[in-house]
C-alpha cells in the first residue's frame, strides 16, 4: 500500500479516536466554537484561529484559545459565510517554528447560525514536505559501500518531552525520495535514531555543521538543529554499513584542506564521468572539483550519498580534471574551489568557480565542462 496513503488513513483514525474520547465543544448558535488539541488529545492554549470572511477582503475575525483549548468568535447578525483556519507557532531550541493547524470536518460554516470548528496539532499530507520536522537521510561523506536508501529503515525513539508538550512514540519509517531522502512529518524534539537496510544494521551519526565530525554508532541521540539551508531545523542523519572504509571527509573545514581523490569520490575509473579544464589567474595546484547532487528546500544542500570530488595534482593557470564513478541519471552541479590561504575553510580571497559562471546541472557523462575561478569577495 502507499506509504502516504497508509501515514494517511493512520493519522485519521487517530483524529477519530480524539474525537470519540475529548469531550465535544458545544454548539452556540450566533458563535463559531471549537477546541484545539494535539494528538494526545491535550488542549493547546493560545493558538491563533481566523475566520475568513469569504465575502469580503481584509474583513477577518481573529481570537485565541484559553488555557482549555477552547475558542469563541461572534458572528451574529453577519449574512456572510466564514471559513476557519488555526495555526501556532512551536518553540524549539530558540527557534519559533509555524505550524498550521488541520481541522476536523467542515470549516466553512455559516454567519448569523455559526457551528463547531474543531483543530488538531496533526502531520499533514497533503503537501510532500508536511507541516512538521524533516529527517534528512544521507550516506556519510566518502562512505565507498553504497546503501539501498529503498530499503532503509530508521527507528526514531522520542527522549523526553517533544516540542508539542506530549511524550510521543517510537516513529518505525522508511525515507521516501523529494529532493533528497527524507523522513517527513516527525515531531520537533530529541530522539534516539538507529536504522538497518533490509534488516541488517547500519552504522548512524548525525550530521555535523561542516566542522564537526561524529563518532559512528550503531545508534545517536540527537536534536534538531537548524541548518544552512532549511527555513526550520532539521535532524540530519548519516548513514554506512558497519566498518565500512571511508575516505578523507571533502567538506572544508578548520585544521585541514580537502581530500584527495579516492575511489568514493571519483579516482577510481567506472561508471559515466565528468571532464574538462579549469581556469585561473594563478596556479591552480590543488583545486578541488566537486560533483554534487542538489538537495533540501531550493536545492542550496547537497546530497552527500552521491557527491564526488577530486584534487588538481597539475600546475599552471590551465588544468584538466576529470570526475570518474558518477551515478547515471543523476543531475550534478559542479563547484571549483581553490583554497589560498591554506586555512581549509572558504574564506575571502579563496577562487570559486561554478559551470560557465551559473548554477545549472549536468547528467554525466560531460565533456568540455569548463570551469574559471575567480576570487571571492
Amino acid at each position: 500500500m502507499n506509504r502516504i496513503l497508509t501515514r494517511s488513513i493512520f493519522a485519521s483514525a487517530l483524529t477519530l479516536g480524539l474525537c470519540t474520547s475529548a469531550h465535544a465543544t458545544q454548539a452556540v448558535r450566533g458563535f463559531i466554537t471549537g477546541t484545539v488539541v494535539n494528538q494526545a488529545g491535550a488542549p493547546l492554549p493560545n493558538v491563533e484561529v481566523v475566520a475568513d470572511n469569504t465575502l469580503g477582503y481584509n474583513s477577518n475575525l481573529i481570537t485565541r484559545t484559553d488555557a482549555q483549548g477552547h475558542y469563541k468568535i461572534s458572528v451574529n447578525g453577519m449574512p456572510t459565510t466564514f471559513k476557519v483556519s488555526a495555526k501556532t507557532t512551536l518553540k524549539y531550541k530558540g527557534a519559533q517554528i509555524p505550524i498550521s493547524l488541520s481541522a476536523k470536518g467542515q470549516a466553512v460554516v455559516p454567519g448569523n447560525v455559526g457551528g463547531v470548528v474543531d483543530f488538531v496539532l496533526k502531520p499533514d499530507t497533503s503537501t510532500p514536505y508536511g507541516n512538521l520536522g524533516l529527517v534528512t537521510v544521507q550516506m556519510g561523506v566518502g562512505v565507498s559501500s553504497l546503501v539501498d536508501y529503498n530499503k532503509v529503515v530508521l527507528t526514531l525513539t522520542p527522549v523526553g518531552k517533544l516540542a508539542d508538550g506530549s511524550s510521543g512514540k517510537p516513529l518505525v519509517v522508511r525515507p521516501v525520495h523529494l529532493a533528497g531522502w527524507f523522513v517527513v512529518n516527525v515531531m520537533y524534539g530529541t530522539y534516539k535514531v538507529t536504522a538497518t537496510e533490509n534488516g541488517q544494521p547500519l552504522e548512524v551519526r548525525q550530521k555535523g555543521d561542516g566542522t564537526i565530525l561524529r563518532e559512528w554508532g550503531s545508534s545517536f541521540t540527537g536534536d534538531f538543529i537548524k541548518d544552512m539551508w532549511a527555513p526550520n531545523p532539521a535532524l540530519n542523519v548519516e548513514i554506512r554499513h558497519p566498518e565500512t572504509a571511508t575516505v578523507p571527509d571533502a567538506r572544508p573545514s578548520a585544521g585541514g584542506s580537502a581530500a584527495s581523490s579516492s575511489t568514493a569520490s571519483s579516482g577510481s575509473s567506472g561508471g559515466p564521468t565528468i571532464s574538462g579544464t579549469l581556469r585561473a589567474d594563478t596556479d591552480l595546484k590543488g583545486a578541488v572539483v566537486f560533483a554534487c547532487v542538489p538537495a533540501g528546500h531550493g536545492g542550496e544542500d547537497c546530497d552527500e550519498g552521491f557527491t564526488r570530488f577530486v584534487t588538481v595534482k597539475g600546475s599552471g593557470q590551465q588544468v584538466s580534471y576529470i570526475l570518474n564513478n558518477l551515478s547515471p541519471g543523476l543531475e550534478y552541479r559542479l563547484v571549483a574551489w581553490l583554497d589560498q590561504d591554506g586555512d581549509g575553510d572558504v574564506s575571502d580571497g579563496d577562487l570559486l568557480g561554478l559551470l560557465n559562471d551559473s548554477d545549472g546541472t549536468v547528467m554525466a557523462p560531460v565533456k568540455n565542462a569548463d570551469i574559471t575561478l575567480k576570487p571571492t569577495n
